[in-house]
């Protein structure tokens, strides 16, 4: 009898959890509210480019080079744009060698990038220079900290207490939160228990997602990739609400032959953001069958506008002062447009 009553009230307990999570759920349309067409910003013919990340700031814009030695670059924010940087791949103080922007929100100092360098572990810190010499000039690291032990991280955000990020090794759920102060790290996982049909080892491929970070706002947001799913959570891993982009979440057939769901769906592809929006590349289709959504939402995780582009884009990032958006398109020949949606 109290084995029963046990029993029937852990199963009210997870009635109430599922409602409590469910009531935070909000159901959005994808019916966009404009149409953006876009410009060239930097045409891949024009420095044999594939780009795998990039960064705006108000006066700049810089990129990282996949399969180029000079693996840094940077422009001017005009059209057409100056270069006006470069880092070189290696392994002296001021090269790179697989770095990955931060992506904290109003943590930039002016004139300056701030890297993620997973090879040596340290987070790299640059300077700008002005476009007043003639040609493109080395940029100098000012700065470089040794980072702490924890997870390999990418989407490094950082906050004056914590460090928010996705651990590449797929062990700590969605994202993991450190504690500067305590050197504790908090796993943040998906609140819906999706695993029914799928084996452990898939699990980490279908919670892929990005993360995007915001300390004034008090918010952090997760896309995932493989479900139509965009969560807010405060800064203590707390879900605030989650949007869910139709009638319903979908969430990807199994398929033994592999593990990362390469037929199925992508919906958030890339997150990015500025003290006041956030903003998301946003698919809902497989493959290169379809056109690219920019959505646009308070940190509060308040719909403000769909944006339909007419390109497929890869990454995105957003000026800081929410003017325009640059995106990136992989061409037929395998290498990268940079394309600009003014908004």
């Amino acid at each position: 009898m109290v084995k029963l009553l046990l029993i029937c009230l852990a199963t009210i307990v997870m009635i109430s959890c599922g409602s409590e999570q469910e009531k935070l759920t909000v159901y959005i349309p994808d019916t966009c509210t404009d149409t953006l067409q876009y410009e060239i910003y930097l045409p891949e013919e024009e420095g044999l480019n594939i780009f795998y990340d990039l960064c705006v700031t108000d006066s700049f814009c810089a990129f990282l080079d996949t399969r180029n030695d000079t693996l840094l670059k940077i422009f001017t924010a005009t059209i057409p744009p100056a270069l006006v940087g470069l880092g070189m791949k290696g392994e002296g103080p001021d090269d790179f060698l697989f770095p990955f922007f931060e992506k904290s929100i109003g943590r930039e100092g002016k004139g300056k990038l701030s890297f993620i360098e997973l090879n040596s572990w340290n987070k790299k810190i640059v300077a700008i220079h002005s476009a007043a010499s003639s040609a493109p000039v080395a940029v100098s690291v000012v700065e470089a900290q040794q980072l702490p032990e924890m997870p390999v991280v990418r989407d490094y955000n950082e906050t004056d207490s914590c460090v928010y990020g996705i651990d590449v090794d797929m062990q700590h759920g969605l994202f993991f939160i450190y504690d500067k102060h305590t050197a504790r790290v908090k796993t943040v996982d998906y609140h819906r228990d999706i695993r029914s049909g799928y084996p452990e080892g898939h699990l980490s491929y279908l919670y892929e997602s990005c993360l995007m970070v915001n300390q004034d706002a008090k918010a952090a947001c997760m896309g995932l990739l493989n479900l139509n799913s965009l969560c807010f959570y405060d800064l203590k891993g707390n879900l605030m609400k989650e949007i869910v982009i139709g009638k319903e979440l979908k969430s990807p057939e199994y398929d033994p032959e592999f593990l990362d769901f390469p037929n199925a769906p992508k919906y958030f592809i890339s997150l990015c953001g500025t003290p006041n929006y956030l903003y998301a590349l946003y698919n809902g289709f497989p493959g290169t069958s379809g056109k690219s959504k920019i959505m646009v939402f308070t940190w509060q995780g308040a719909p403000v506008a769909i944006y339909q582009t007419d390109v497929k884009l890869e990454r995105i990032a957003v000026a800081p002062s929410g003017r325009y958006v640059l995106g990136l398109n992989i061409t037929e020949e395998g290498g990268s447009d940079v394309l600009k949606f003014e908004l």
